[in-house]
């Protein structure tokens, strides 16, 4: 008789590829976490696409259906130990995901949310029916926050005390090479996420339209799959901008091909306007890459700034165009933080260090521990 302990697992998977689908994917196929429990999955697969996640069709609302039906049927003829459930903080989701939650009060089952965005307090705070329904919807739970910061936004409707866990990625051979450019070679800046409006994206080209006035030399690249911006859509705004030949949209790259990007670049850029805990910003730390990005989310958790990279405020492309500059005009800087933002990488970020994370709180929940610094 087999005698791990069974959990259901209630999340996202790709397809699309972004972060928490990722993250996902790296819980439901470790090694390490299959050896110590037993995991049955129903995926929470919606879009196809970046694009259409936001998008409101007919055939979601089956899919709702559907997956409500297979979460009575699992908890009404299965013992899990709790419910791991990728809750979506705000918006519509949220509301279609409350139903999921009202499935899993009804059983009293245990249910551990693992909060992949945030937005909560600001949501909670603007409506007192919103804020009820968070504090019905967080009441006797577990929750991972993706870093110590992101527990602020649920402080207003959870007593209890989130597990904190950063996210991690796979080390690979790849990102340990170095780029060594000749000293009369142009700075190369790298955007890479999916062509999204939130990630800041025409805040990068504001920025790079000021470097140009200001005749500071460079190159650019604009990696990522079409979103709520299209590769058409850009290149128009690119040429428009006349950027077209500094400025290259070669489209989304994945695996190999997305780490030689990277390793070919002298800076990352991401100006994000809406994040929680990028997990392109540890590639590019992984790649020895100094970052410039913003103060939003985990962003100043992840990076150290003026240690391992440069942050700017949001929706401001002349601060942007600053910290670039900064860069573009000091190799010996660029190294050093792309060093060190290496080392803070392997120490805090990796894959084998995230899932240790993980069974540790999966084990204080089935070990019916009380939530303490040890889990």
């Amino acid at each position: 008789m087999n005698s791990k302990p069974k959990i259901l697992a209630l999340i996202q998977l790709p397809p699309p590829v972004h972060g928490a689908s990722l993250m996902n994917q790296t819980v439901v196929e470790s090694r390490l976490i299959k050896k110590e429990f037993m995991m049955e999955c129903i995926s929470l697969q919606f879009a196809s696409s970046v694009s259409d996640i936001s998008a409101l069709r007919f055939s979601k609302f089956v899919k709702t259906a559907g997956i409500a039906l297979r979460l009575i049927k699992e908890l009404a003829t299965e013992k899990y130990e709790f419910v791991y459930f990728t809750l979506s903080p705000v918006g519509f989701a949220f509301y279609r995901d409350l139903l999921f939650v009202s499935i899993m009060k009804l059983f009293g089952v245990k249910i551990l949310y693992h909060l992949h965005g945030k937005g909560i307090r600001k949501a909670a705070g603007s409506s007192l029916v919103k804020k009820q329904l968070y504090k019905f919807t967080f009441r006797n739970t577990f929750v991972i926050v993706l870093a110590d910061s992101l527990g602020s936004d649920i402080d207003a409707v959870y007593s209890g005390t989130p597990f904190v866990v950063n996210n991690g990625i796979a080390s690979t051979n790849i990102s340990q090479q170095i780029n060594i450019k000749d000293k009369s070679d142009v700075v190369d800046i790298l955007y890479l996420s999916n062509l999204v409006r939130s990630k800041g994206i025409l805040v990068f080209l504001d920025s790079l339209c000021i470097l140009r006035e200001r005749n500071v030399a460079f190159r650019a690249n604009i990696v990522g799959n079409d979103g709520s911006i299209n590769r058409e859509e850009l290149n128009k705004l690119i040429k428009e901008f006349t950027l077209e030949d500094t400025v290259y949209v070669p489209g989304p790259k994945y695996g190999v091909d997305k780490y030689n990007v990277l390793n070919t670049s002298d800076i990352f850029c991401l100006p994000t306007l809406n994040d929680a805990f990028p997990l392109v910003l540890l590639e590019a730390m992984q790649c020895g890459k100094p970052v410039v990005s913003t103060f939003e989310g985990a962003v100043p958790d992840i990076v150290d700034n003026g240690k391992t990279g440069l942050l700017v405020h949001q929706q401001n492309p002349e601060e942007l165009a600053d910290a670039l500059q900064t860069l573009i005009s000091d190799e010996k800087l660029r190294r050093k933080m792309g060093e060190e933002g290496r080392k803070k990488f392997k120490s805090l970020y990796t894959v084998e260090r995230f899932e240790e994370n993980m069974c540790n709180v999966f084990s204080c929940i089935t070990d019916r521990r009380e939530i303490s610094k040890d889990c």
